[in-house]
C-alpha cells in the first residue's frame, strides 16, 4: 500500500487512476486509446448526420491549431517549471530526429509497397508523421504526470519543425516554398511554445510573483481560463478527426477497397520498423548517458514512437495535393491497430528491459 502511495504521490493521481496506472499501464494505454477512438466515433456520426458540416469540421481544426493548442503548449510549459524543462533540453532533438528516422523508414518501404510512384511522397509522409501530440498527451498525463507531458510538449518542438520543413518537402515532392516557410514562421503551436519557455524560465512561480493582491488575483483568473481553453484541445481535435473522416468515407472511392497494399506498407512502416528502430536507438542513449535519458523521458520518448499516424496528415495531404484517400485509410487503419499495438509493443519493452 505505501508503495502504490507513493506512486500516488509521484504522478499525482486519483486512488482509483492509481490502481490502473500502477498496475498495468498497459491497460491505461489500452483504455486511453479505446475512449479517443469512441470520441472519434461522435464526430464521425456527426458529420454522417450533418451535425457538423464541411465548414464546421474546418472551423473546428482551425479552433484546435490556432486557440486551443497553442494554449496547451504554453499552460503545459509554465506549469512545468524551469528545473523540469532544464531536464528536458535533448527532447526537441529527438523530436526532430525521430520524424527524420521515420521518413528514411518511409521513403525505403515506399518503392517496395506503393502501387505507383505518385504515390510515394504521401506514402512516406503517413509512415515519418506519427500522432506525437494529441495522442500521446493524455497518455503521459496519465501515467508520468507533469513530467511526460512536459516530454510531449517539448517532444511537439522539434517535430514541428521538421514538419514544416522537411516533412513539407516530402509531401510536395523535394519543392518547399515560400508557403511552407511561411507557415513554420506563423505556426502559433511553435510561437506559444517558445513564450511558455521563456515565461517558464525567467517568471518560476507566475502567480506568486505578484504581490500586489489585485494582479495576483487577475494572474490566478488568467490561469484558470488557460486551463479551460487548453483543456478542450484532445476532445475538439478528437471530434474534428472523426468528422474528417466521415468526409473521406463519403466519397465512393475513399470508400472503395482499393489501396490495399499501400494502407499495409504504412501500418508495418508506421507501427513497427519506425518505432523499433527509434526505440533502440533510445534505450542506447538511456544505457551509455543516463543523465541525458531519465526514465520518464526514456518512457514518454517510447510511447511516442509506437503511435499511429498523425490525425493531421489528411489535412495537410488535402492542401498539398497529395493522394487523400491513403492518407484516410491510413489514420483510421493505424489508430485502430494502436489499440492493441502500442501496449504490446511498450509491455515488451518493459518486460524484456528495454
Amino acid at each position: 500500500m505505501r508503495v502504490l502511495q507513493k506512486c500516488g504521490a509521484r504522478f499525482r493521481l486519483s486512488p482509483s487512476a492509481l490502481v490502473t496506472v500502477s498496475v498495468n499501464p498497459s491497460l491505461t494505454i489500452f483504455e486511453t486509446i479505446a475512449a479517443v477512438l469512441l470520441v472519434m466515433g461522435v464526430g464521425f456520426l456527426a458529420r454522417r448526420t450533418e451535425v457538423l458540416s464541411g465548414a464546421a469540421t474546418s472551423s473546428l481544426g482551425r479552433v484546435v491549431a490556432d486557440i486551443t493548442f497553442p494554449a496547451l503548449c504554453f499552460k503545459g510549459l509554465i506549469d512545468s517549471g524551469a528545473a523540469e524543462l532544464t531536464r528536458g533540453l535533448l527532447v526537441p532533438a529527438l523530436g526532430f530526429i525521430t520524424l527524420g528516422v521515420a521518413t528514411a523508414v518511409g521513403a525505403v518501404l515506399a518503392r517496395v509497397f506503393c502501387d505507383t510512384p505518385a504515390q510515394r511522397p504521401t506514402f512516406t509522409f503517413c509512415v515519418a508523421v506519427g500522432n506525437w501530440i494529441f495522442l500521446p498527451l493524455p497518455i503521459a498525463q496519465s501515467l508520468y504526470g507533469a513530467s511526460g507531458t512536459t516530454v510531449v510538449l517539448l517532444n511537439n518542438t522539434g517535430a514541428q519543425l521538421f514538419l514544416w520543413t522537411f516533412g513539407i518537402l516530402v509531401l510536395r515532392g523535394g519543392k518547399l516554398g515560400r508557403d511552407g516557410l511561411r507557415a513554420l514562421a506563423r505556426n502559433p503551436g511553435l510561437w506559444a511554445t517558445a513564450l511558455g519557455i521563456v515565461v517558464a524560465l525567467a517568471v518560476p512561480h507566475l502567480t506568486g510573483a505578484a504581490e500586489v493582491p489585485v494582479a495576483a488575483s487577475v494572474l490566478r483568473i488568467g490561469r484558470i481560463a488557460l486551463t479551460f481553453v487548453a483543456g478542450l484541445t484532445v476532445p475538439l481535435v478528437t471530434v474534428a478527426i472523426g468528422a474528417q473522416l466521415a468526409e473521406a468515407a463519403l466519397d465512393q472511392d475513399a470508400a472503395s477497397g482499393r489501396g490495399g497494399r499501400p494502407v499495409l506498407g504504412v501500418l508495418v512502416g508506421r507501427m513497427i520498423v519506425a518505432p523499433a528502430i527509434v526505440i533502440g536507438g533510445i534505450a542506447a542513449i538511456a544505457a551509455f548517458a543516463p543523465e541525458l535519458m531519465p526514465p520518464t523521458t526514456k518512457l514518454t520518448e517510447y510511447l511516442i514512437a509506437a503511435m499511429p499516424v498523425s490525425l493531421s496528415t489528411g489535412a495537410l495531404v488535402q492542401r498539398y495535393d497529395g493522394d487523400v484517400r491513403l492518407a484516410s485509410k491510413a489514420i483510421a487503419v493505424t489508430t485502430v491497430a494502436s489499440v492493441v499495438s502500442v501496449p504490446l509493443l511498450l509491455w515488451a519493452v518493459a518486460r524484456f528491459g528495454g
